[in-house]
């Protein structure tokens, strides 16, 4: 699996995106009236635009959310995805701000919740599982002022349950501080 897992993430990345946009050439405005952006079998919904003026500007809108575990898609392989029973998750988020020795400011919201899965090899599984989270990036391009925040995550495994929440500070010297609650 690791191999697969390394492959998916360092190999090519098929990305695809469908857009139709108006560009003013006067304003150097481009306005994105709708994108669809597929990476491997995930798809995330983009509007917004760009201002190409004294500086690049950005102000994009990100979302995508359905019942076939969009994020599960993007990491785990085929073998992982065949143990998936059942689950939803969501991702939405905007990206606006200036390039200009910074970047924009990026926040994102995402989650999963009922998740159940099958634990290969035994006749357990892992259910009710969920998770919720933000990130958020800052201005700085060494994303030394980023923030990462599971505040949920909790699931009933075999004998037992998961509750716990996670931060990550200053991805520059990361600071983690997690709490967890765990009985298997």
């Amino acid at each position: 699996e690791l191999a697969y897992l390394k492959e998916k993430r360092y190999g090519p990345l098929p990305i695809t995106l469908n857009t139709g946009f108006l560009f003013d050439t006067r304003s150097g405005e481009l306005k994105v009236d709708f994108a669809d952006l597929k990476i491997y079998a995930a798809h995330f919904s983009l509007t917004g635009g760009f201002v190409f003026a004294d500086t690049v500007s950005v102000d994009l809108s990100v979302e995508a959310s359905n019942a076939d575990m969009i994020f599960f898609r993007l990491w785990l392989s085929e073998k992982g995805l065949n143990n998936l029973n059942s689950g939803e998750s969501y991702f939405s988020g905007n990206v606006k701000g200036q390039f200009n020795g910074q970047i924009p400011r990026m926040v994102f919201d995402f989650g999963m919740r009922n998740v159940n899965l099958d634990i290969p090899g035994v006749t357990s599984h892992i259910s009710d599982l969920a998770l919720a989270g933000t990130f958020k990036s800052g201005i700085l391009p060494d994303f030394s002022d980023a923030r990462l925040e599971i505040s949920k995550f909790s699931g009933q495994l075999p004998g037992g349950y998961v509750n716990g929440n996670l931060s990550m500070y200053d991805f520059t010297a990361p600071q983690v501080r997690m709490l967890w609650d765990l009985e298997a």
